[in-house]
């Protein structure tokens, strides 16, 4: 059974944070220990041992947390708060407190800082949020700045250029501190990119089959299901047993991932939400439908007509791994839908119910009798703007509706 992209994701995020809290744990021991064995007064051992101590408890209790309610994203957030503290403490402690004799101020800028915010960055990127790396990387930039101005402001401080004055213990070597700014900053921004782009890839790469359902949600025990009003896309492979009866098991799933990755980016890019359907062996999409948001049904035409488009692309990809081309039948309706989230073998799993959703099916199977690839109903039709041509196609008798319903398509549809 394939498993969901979100679903995977959010398990990376809680692993990531798992090794980004003991790694956090491990170094503040370490420092613990450190200052321990150092020879500053010990009542500001004491003192730093004891904020080591409650940094490290909190860690636990967030681990903890995570671990029974699965949910990392305000453990992640005060997470980083550490790393960043720890990134602004680290060197000033080693300066101010650890050194047995006074040293020049200029000192604080040649310490072993662009390392550890590097190992902080990297912990950060197991996280899978590009918000986490980029936070780092551009505090680690800011902390370095500050380092550079406390030092400007020292009488004894100079200033140069060449890196062969970093051995001077009064001279801050400016191409150094430039570059370790540049560095971390252009460091949070490539682990940022990079974190990104490796959620687009998973997400991208997934197909929907069976339950697969892909609405973000954090719980994987079933919860009530709510009620929205939505435009609901049902989209469905023509003839699809016909077209594949005589191809191998591997070969029909290999159709229906290509075809699920195409059309779940296209849903995606329109702010589509992704349900599971057995009937249809497709998604059903949802489009939200409300004053916050822009108008769901023209979102779901301008979605559907995006799809049809990428048939062309997606056909093209089906013949180069000699496999049949496909046509897509969608019908699309608008109404009360009612979105719960299940618990099926330990995962969630999330779907669209109600009779919204029934009847965009019926309207979707009304493709075939008409011949036109895009079908939607007079509710959808009532919100679109008159930017949209819209074409009737006639009135028809929908499966357990007693009266003939008027479905319409638009103009570019109709010479599909």
């Amino acid at each position: 059974m394939p498993v969901s992209a979100e679903y995977l994701l959010h398990q990376k995020e809680i692993h990531g944070f798992y090794v980004a809290s003991f790694a956090r744990i491990f170094l503040l021991c370490a420092l613990g220990f450190v200052v321990y064995l150092s020879s500053i007064q010990q009542i500001i051992i004491y003192e730093i041992c004891a904020s080591i101590t409650l940094v490290v408890l909190i860690s636990l209790v967030m681990i903890y947390r995570v671990h029974k309610t699965r949910n990392v994203k305000v453990a992640g957030v005060v997470g980083v708060i550490f790393d960043v503290l720890i990134l602004a403490i680290l060197p000033a402690l080693w300066y101010f407190l650890l050194q047995e004799k006074p040293v020049p101020p200029a000192v604080l800028t040649k310490t072993m800082f662009p390392f550890v915010w590097l190992l902080v960055l990297l912990i950060q990127l197991f996280s899978l949020r590009p918000s986490m790396p980029f936070v780092i990387g551009f505090s680690a930039g800011f902390i370095q700045i500050a380092f550079l101005v406390f030092t400007y402001f020292d009488s004894t401080t100079k200033f140069s250029t060449s890196l062969l004055a970093i051995s001077e213990p009064n001279t801050v070597v400016v191409t150094y501190q430039a570059a370790a700014i540049l560095s971390a900053i252009f460091s949070g921004l490539v682990g940022s990119y990079i974190v990104s782009s490796v959620r687009t890839m998973l997400i991208d790469a997934e197909f929907a089959a069976g339950d697969e359902v892909l609405f973000r949600e954090n719980s994987s025990r079933a919860i009530g299901g709510t009620e929205t009003v939505a435009a609901v896309v049902s989209a469905e492979i023509r003839n699809f047993t016909a077209e594949t009866e005589n191809l191998e098991a591997e070969q029909i799933f290999k159709v229906l991932s290509i075809y699920h990755r195409t059309m779940g980016a296209v849903i995606r890019s329109f702010g589509g939400k992704i349900a599971a359907n057995n009937e249809t062996l497709c998604a059903a999409f949802m489009f939200s439908v409300g004053s916050r948001r822009s108008n769901g049904a023209e979102q779901a035409v301008e979605a559907a007509k995006h799809m049809q488009s990428a048939l062309i692309e997606l056909n093209k990809v089906l013949l180069e791994n000699k496999l049949p081309k496909v046509a897509v039948d969608i019908g699309i309706h608008c109404g009360t839908i009612a979105v719960g989230s299940l618990n099926i073998n330990g995962r969630p799993v999330f779907t669209l119910a109600g009779e919204t959703v029934t009847l965009a099916q019926r309207v979707k199977n009304a493709c075939k009798t008409t011949e036109t690839p895009v079908l939607f109903t007079s509710t959808i039709k009532e919100k679109l703007n008159h930017s949209v041509q819209v074409l009737p196609v006639g009135a028809f008798s929908i499966k357990e509706k007693n009266k003939k319903i008027a479905l319409y398509t638009s103009v570019h549809f109709k010479g599909n």
